[in-house]
C-alpha cells in the first residue's frame, strides 16, 4: 500500500484598509517684517493654501495670537492680520495663527515682527551769522521715522545763546566778547 501525502498550504484571508490621510491646509510660514515701534496699525496677509481647494477659515492661536509687544486681530474669512505695536515696545514679537478647512487645521503659522526704534535725523543747518547783543532766533528741524517725541541738545553755542530742548529753538543774544566762529553741534534724540 502506498500512502500519498498531500500537503495543502493553509491560506488565510486578510483585509487591509488604507484610509486617505487628511490633507492639511498649508500656511505660508515663517513670515516676517519690520515695523517702527511707534507705527500705526499694520495689516498684512501671510496666506495659506489647501491642497484640496476647500474654503479656509483663519484664527489666531492663543490669547492675542501669543503676541507680547502689540495687539493682533485676524479676519476669519480673508486671513488679513492687523497688528498694532505698543508705543514703547522694541524687540521681536511673534504671532501664531492657523488656517482651517472643514475639520482639518493647518500646522501653526508663525509671523515674526521686528519692532525697531529708528534714529532721528536733523536737517542740515547752513552757516548762520549774528552780532554781539543782537537778538538771535533759529528753529532746528528734525524728524523721527517712528514719530517719537524728540529732545534736542547742542554744544558749542556762544555765551548768551541757548537751545530749548523741547522745541529745538535756539535763541538769545551773543554776549559782548563772544566773537569768532563757533562750531555748534545740534543733536535730536528720541528717549
Amino acid at each position: 500500500m502506498k500512502v500519498i501525502s498531500s500537503l495543502v498550504p493553509a491560506v488565510g484571508l486578510m483585509v487591509v484598509s488604507v484610509a486617505a490621510q487628511a490633507q492639511r491646509p498649508v500656511c505660508n510660514s515663517p513670515f516676517g517684517f519690520s515695523l517702527g515701534h511707534n507705527s500705526p496699525a499694520y495689516t498684512f496677509t501671510p496666506g495659506a493654501t489647501d491642497p484640496l481647494s476647500r474654503p479656509l477659515t483663519y484664527s489666531l492661536v492663543g490669547n492675542n495670537g501669543s503676541a507680547k509687544l502689540g495687539t493682533a486681530t485676524i479676519n476669519s474669512v480673508t486671513g488679513d492680520i492687523t497688528y498694532t505695536p505698543k508705543k514703547t515696545a522694541i524687540g521681536i514679537d511673534k504671532l501664531v495663527w492657523k488656517a482651517t478647512a472643514g475639520s482639518t487645521s493647518s500646522l501653526n503659522g508663525i509671523v515674526n515682527i521686528n519692532l525697531t526704534n529708528g534714529s532721528p535725523v536733523v536737517t542740515p543747518i547752513s552757516t548762520t551769522n549774528t552780532k554781539e547783543t543782537a537778538p538771535f532766533l533759529l528753529s532746528i528741524a528734525a524728524s523721527d521715522p517712528d514719530n517719537d517725541k524728540l529732545v534736542y541738545s547742542a554744544t558749542g553755542l556762544p555765551a548768551g545763546i541757548t537751545l530749548n530742548s523741547a522745541t529745538g529753538i535756539i535763541s538769545g543774544a551773543a554776549q559782548i566778547g563772544a566773537l569768532g566762529p563757533f562750531n555748534v553741534q545740534v543733536t535730536a534724540t528720541d528717549p
